[in-house]
């Protein structure tokens, strides 16, 4: 049997709502629709311009984070005779708690459609 405790910290996450949507396209038409929705972000000063890759890379150090928390793995084996054995593992259990440079984004509803144009008419011909 054995047990291993994993201190954890993350650098950077995304993870969005249920985003409802469709895009259309055919002879007629080019079309996108969809709902208004949230996208949540931790983390992402790493790509923000006019940051210091060095500096941000150095947040990534253990106590210059707020982006912590633990995980766990664990696992057995069982020998029944000299040839069978059975095992079983349950790894990467755990948390990070996203606490540092934390963002919500909101999207509004898009209900746009394209139906083409004339090229004559575009040109004056």
């Amino acid at each position: 049997m054995g047990v291993c405790l994993k201190y954890l910290m993350g650098i950077v996450a995304s993870e969005s709502e249920a985003i409802d949507g469709i895009a259309i396209t055919n002879e007629d038409q080019i079309g996108i629709k969809h709902a208004a929705f949230s996208v949540y972000t931790a983390g992402n000063a790493y790509f923000e311009e006019g940051n210091d890759m060095v500096e941000l890379l150095g947040n990534t150090l253990p106590g210059k984070n707020n982006n912590t928390g633990w995980g766990i793995d664990f696992g057995a084996n069982y020998i029944i005779n000299k040839r069978l054995s059975v095992s079983a593992a349950v790894n990467d259990l755990g948390y990070i708690n996203w606490k540092s440079d934390t963002k919500q984004y909101q999207f509004n509803p898009v209900d746009y459609s394209f139906e083409g144009f004339e090229v004559l008419q575009v040109i004056n011909i």
